[in-house]
């Protein structure tokens, strides 16, 4: 495979390519040792998101994404970031993207989403992937709202639910923001955890409880959608 119209120059941070959120772009890796460099120009109060995709199943599994915030060609997160990766800078300004392989070579197709940014809420690891903080998840009380934000299109949150078993339960979720939900229910009080409830699409999920103990409930955007929203369990 030959060299794409942005070679050699992108091979270089000096060289790195624009990325213009919403304008995909198609280059090639045409052998095992080419490095593509991308710029992302940010503005404060957005979010970026970028994806790598491709056709070809040995590039798929070979493809790896870096992040030069400082534009020094350093190691910022070598190689450990997802795909897609997101990331909501403190300012305006730019941050690095490097793509290359383990070895496979061919086309791909690097993509930027721009996003009106939301703030972490107080449960979130700002620096997990996905924002979880397995460590820090909030107690519901029944009746008692409790209020999240989903900062990331795919923001699993999570909350501890204390159940009696024989008991009904229904759990709310309403947004101005998100439109609809994933709801996952888990009994976690028997060691590992087991499936109780799970719906998708939805704005509420009841269950009845068949143990007493501690159920864990996680839900997340359906649609990628981003914003605050309450959670509230009730039992008749």
């Amino acid at each position: 495979m030959g060299p794409d119209s942005w070679e050699p120059a992108d091979n270089d941070i000096s060289g790195a390519t624009a990325l213009v959120p919403g304008t995909p772009q198609t280059h090639t890796l045409h052998d095992s040792s080419d490095v593509d460099w991308f710029v992302v120009n940010t503005t404060a109060g957005k979010a970026y998101q970028v994806s790598l995709s491709t056709s070809d199943p040995a590039l798929e599994a070979d493809l790896s994404m870096s992040i030069d915030y400082e534009g020094d060609g350093s190691d910022d997160d070598w190689g450990n970031v997802e795909n897609p990766f997101f990331y909501v800078p403190e300012a305006g300004g730019s941050f690095y993207v490097r793509v290359e392989s383990y070895g496979a070579v061919g086309a791909y197709t690097i993509e930027v989403t721009e996003y009106d940014a939301v703030s972490p809420d107080e449960y979130e690891d700002p620096e997990s992937t996905d924002g979880t903080d397995s460590a820090n998840v909030p107690t519901v009380t029944l009746g008692m709202p409790v209020e999240r934000t989903f900062h990331l299109p795919e923001d699993p949150d999570m909350f501890v639910l204390n159940v009696t078993a024989g008991t009904s339960y229904t759990i709310t979720l309403s947004s101005a923001d998100i439109s609809a939900f994933v709801i996952m229910v888990l009994n976690v009080s028997t060691g590992e955890p087991q499936l109780v409830a799970y719906d998708e699409g939805v704005t509420f999920l009841s269950f009845t409880a068949t143990v007493t103990g501690i159920h864990v409930i996680a839900v997340q955007s359906s649609t990628g959608e981003m914003g605050i929203y309450q959670l509230t369990v009730t039992s008749p």
